[in-house]
């Protein structure tokens, strides 16, 4: 039973050196291939359902996709339980091979139909973390190889508050964007504000704030966020 899911998880990650760590005792891997043939049927059924051509997606079927149409998924993607995500937006949500979305995570692309947001897009071999908040109002753009911990928050957008005369709500948004370059580790309850580029092969420490741009291989954290050394 090992043998067979070591086989497919190398089958539909693409990865022929993954390993199935022999500690997992038997039942465990059975709940597991289990669990993972149900969430598999799900996905295909709902492929099939939105018209498209079925691809290698698990998805729970408590998960939640709004506006479906605006979704491009490109290869094997794992949609957990729970998960939200609203596509409306002007370049919807594209999602690369290898894509994991666990459980918890919530992800919206407009706020408001007055003002569409413009979009995720996120690449190859990617993990998001349990209950990750992507608001992609102004575009967030995740690259490949990227690790995400629990608990992390994109915010792409901000509220205007220039004007003390007038209402916050009523004076507009700004939005720059955010991208994630490749190979980063995002750690647990990071908070990526509006503007922020981050550079290949960094790692972010966790609880950090991140407000403004860190370059790539650099080790960063605290609130606000520092680069503390290079890798």
């Amino acid at each position: 039973m090992k043998l067979i899911l070591e086989k497919l998880i190398r089958l539909t990650k693409n990865d022929p050196n993954y390993k199935v760590d022999n500690l997992i005792p038997f039942r465990s891997v059975l709940v597991i291939v289990i669990g993972r043939f149900f969430s598999l049927l799900i996905g295909t059924i709902y492929q099939i359902l939105r018209l498209k051509i079925p691809i290698t997606l698990f998805m729970a079927s408590s998960a939640r996709i709004s506006h479906s149409h605006m979704l491009t998924l490109t290869g094997t993607t794992t949609i957990g339980a729970s998960v939200k995500i609203d596509c409306l937006s002007i370049d919807g949500v594209k999602l690369g091979h290898n894509v994991s979305i666990p459980s918890g995570t919530f992800i919206r692309c407009t706020g408001v139909v007055s003002d569409v947001g413009v979009g995720l897009s996120i690449g190859n071999n990617t993990g998001l973390g349990h209950y990750n908040f992507i608001n992609a109002q102004g575009g967030v753009v995740i690259g490949s190889d990227v690790i995400v911990g629990p608990y992390v928050s994109f915010l792409a957008e901000n509220h205007r508050f220039d004007d003390s005369e007038m209402l916050i709500r009523q004076q507009g948004v700004s939005r720059k964007g955010i991208v994630i370059e490749d190979n980063v580790w995002i750690g647990a309850n990071v908070t990526i504000l509006d503007g922020v580029e981050i550079g290949e092969g960094t790692v972010i420490g966790a609880g950090s704030v991140v407000t403004k741009s860190i370059p790539k291989n650099s080790v960063a954290i605290g609130s606000p966020c520092k680069v503390v050394k290079s890798r």
